[in-house]
């Protein structure tokens, strides 16, 4: 007797066989059981998950004679002539191979004739995404208005490249990835049924390498056994499908775990050495950092798991903000080894980062080093007023002022930084009104060099008033004060406050002419804007200042 492949021999014969889609099975039995026929159906999802399976099934539900529930007995002649595909009434196509214009015209001319021995005459057009637009077009008044005893069962992995057309003329189901441990319940009564030994281990790499896909678990399995023979283990597993497995992976996560760059590169280099390809290294390393990922969010004391010894020992030995950083250094590695190539490279770099990464500080620890945690009972990120100072350009160099004659030479005297300034004008706990307006000028030109759109902004602004924790400040135009009061602005100029003063104030602003007369100008003429130009960048101080300008010479 010839051999059988696992994947035709254990393929679902009924809706109760089906694995990880019950939702799909339920549904059809019940429009089978209850005869609320659609017109056509279209089966989505990613490969192996069961989409031309539930077309037979449901082909074989519609068709049987001894039907049960919605359920076919899948002993008749009809339910044998269907799953072998040689039903007269039940036509498979295959849409990659027969997309054109002429196989879908011929599909509708013969829709016309009456099933030779069945209640449906059913059309499975699986991989239907391959058809071309003209062949979709020429199937949309046959599908839309069919002979009664007409029913087309479509399949895709790409529902996407449908037209909605066709969508919108059939009862879609999306089929989901089969979940892991579905796929080992099933692999372990295969093996129960076909008298294989397998380790639990052996079967989850299976599970996890055949991401959701049930026929290509089984293909894999099969490969393994070929490999070790009827005792499955994860050392074949790994060896038979070129799989990392344990040992390779400890060589690599245990130097890393050390901080030994010079370990991570030998086990990564005797991995290499032995045949293992770096992309396929670099999944299996990402797989492992997953596991202790979502062990450490979900506050778990064990990772699960094909390698989840390796992944629990990260897990007690990283936080989860250190994991979450080594999985997207690997994810992009893996994106630029497939992008720029030089995948050994891409993994040699990724996993240094990721050694190095122990030198990097959390948020809290550099808080704690720069004195900055919120004081206890703040929400967090409160950041206490006057615990840091932004860095400033150092304060221009002025020209040495040339000699008076009447005046002796004062003693050198260190000038004051930018900051410092305006600082110095005000004490601590004694922020005062006037205070603000004398400092005011040197605050705006200090802003003006770090903060250019924002200084802007308040060029030739004034402050008013300051009452009960309030600052009123009058500008010139609305224009200004519609984009001083947005979020981000306002945060910028009260940080910059506090790093001036010293004090944390809310802002409020007005617009509208200066109320200044000209002996008010003239009492603080330092206030011009020309002035405060001129002030900030030979820090001097104005003496006189005349409404005349220069007279010219006879």
């Amino acid at each position: 007797m010839s051999y059988e492949p696992l994947a035709l021999k254990y393929r679902p014969r009924r809706f109760a066989d089906l694995v990880g889609q019950e939702t799909v099975a339920t549904t059809l039995r019940n429009a089978v059981k209850s005869g609320r026929l659609a017109n056509a159906f279209l089966f989505c999802g990613s490969r192996g998950t069961g989409k031309t399976s539930t077309a037979r099934i449901f082909a074989k539900a519609l068709q049987c004679p001894n039907s049960s529930e919605g359920e076919p007995c899948a002993e008749c002649d009809i339910c044998k002539a269907i799953a072998s595909g040689d039903d007269i009434d039940v036509i498979e196509i295959d849409g990659a191979s027969n997309r054109g214009i002429d196989e879908i015209r011929q599909i509708r001319d013969n829709a016309g004739y009456a099933p030779a021995r069945a209640r449906f005459k059913l059309y499975i057009i699986d991989e239907v995404h391959m058809l071309t637009i003209q062949a979709f077009n020429a199937l949309l008044k046959t599908l839309e208005e069919p002979p009664s005893h007409v029913k087309f069962l479509f399949a895709t992995t790409e529902a996407s490249a449908v037209p909605e057309t066709i969508t919108s003329r059939c009862q879609r189901f999306d089929f989901m990835r089969i979940p892991a441990p579905a796929i080992v319940a099933r692999l372990q009564y295969i093996c129960t049924q076909e008298n294989l030994s397998a380790e639990p281990a052996a079967l989850q790499m299976l599970a996890a390498k055949c991401e959701g896909g049930l026929r290509d678990a089984l293909s894999l399995l099969e490969q393994s056994v070929a490999y070790g023979g009827e005792s499955i283990t994860a050392d074949g597993v790994a060896r038979a499908l070129g799989l990392s497995g344990r040992e390779i992976c400890a060589a690599i996560v245990q130097p890393l775990i050390a901080g030994d760059a010079g370990g991570l590169l030998h086990g990564l280099d005797r991995a290499l050495e032995r045949g293992r390809d770096a992309e396929e290294l670099l999944d299996d390393l990402v797989e492992i950092l997953r596991a202790a990922m979502v062990a450490s969010a979900t506050e778990a004391d064990q990772a699960v798991g094909a390698q989840a010894e390796l992944a629990t020992a990260l897990l007690q030995a990283w936080p989860l903000q250190r994991l979450m950083l080594a999985m997207r250094l690997l994810l992009n590695a893996r994106r630029e080894s497939r992008l720029a190539g030089m995948a050994r490279i891409q993994l040699e770099l990724a996993l240094l980062k990721v050694l190095h990464s122990s030198a990097l500080l959390s948020l809290d620890e550099m808080r704690s080093l720069l004195g900055n945690a919120p004081p206890s009972g703040a929400p967090a990120g409160a950041v206490p007023a006057r615990t840091f100072e932004r860095r400033v350009p150092p304060a221009p160099i002025a020209p040495p002022a040339p000699p008076r004659a009447q005046i002796p030479a004062p003693a050198p005297v260190a000038a004051p930084t930018p900051v410092a300034a305006p600082a110095a004008m005000v004490q601590a706990g004694a922020l005062t009104l006037e205070a603000l307006q004398a400092g005011w000028p040197k605050f705006l030109s200090l802003l003006g060099d770090q903060k250019k759109r924002l200084a802007g902004h308040l060029e030739g602004s004034e402050v008013v008033s300051l009452q009960q924790g309030t600052l009123l400040i009058r500008l010139r135009s609305d224009f200004a004060r519609k984009n001083l009061e947005e979020k981000a602005q306002r945060e910028v100029l009260g940080e910059s406050f506090v790093n001036v003063f010293g004090t944390v104030l809310a802002l409020r602003f007005e617009t509208g002419a200066a109320q200044q007369s000209n002996n008010a100008t003239q009492q603080a003429p330092d206030r011009d804007p020309g002035a405060m130009k001129l002030i900030s960048a030979f820090d001097g101080t104005v003496v006189h200042k005349s409404e005349n300008g220069p007279q010219a010479k006879e």
